[in-house]
């Protein structure tokens, strides 16, 4: 398997173990946005606390076992966030397609100058 559809099979993974936690989720896109955007902060912080804390860059340049471990789980905590992100984003086109597909409790209607789709297409 490469890297890329190891990563994808975490991500999917996730993405049962959210189902599992929460159920089926179908949030309005401003509700999912909030959601998504709390998980891209925590991400960040994980990255952040990496990359900064202690001046330590690289977990393999620290001067004790102690520093490294911790430079470490750091890193593994920014990797897990970024996997929820991930799963959290397509969480949120499962949700949007259940909508435009009327299967949701929450349709939604996306309407231009060119017709609408979703719920209220077929009244145009």
């Amino acid at each position: 398997m490469n890297k890329t559809a190891g990563i994808l099979n975490e991500v999917q993974q996730e993405r049962a173990r959210q189902n599992r936690k929460w159920g089926e989720q179908n949030h309005s896109a401003v509700e999912w946005i909030a959601i998504f955007t709390e998980e891209v902060g925590e991400a960040a912080r994980n990255g952040v606390d990496f990359h900064f804390r202690n001046g330590l860059i690289n977990p393999y340049e620290t001067e004790t076992e102690l520093e490294r471990n911790i430079q470490i789980e750091r890193i593994m905590k920014y990797r897990k966030e970024c996997i929820q992100v991930a799963a959290v984003a397509v969480a949120m086109v499962e949700s949007l397609d259940r909508q435009l597909d009327g299967e949701s409790k929450k349709p939604v209607s996306i309407c231009s100058n060119k017709g609408c789709i979703g719920k209220d297409e077929e009244s145009e």
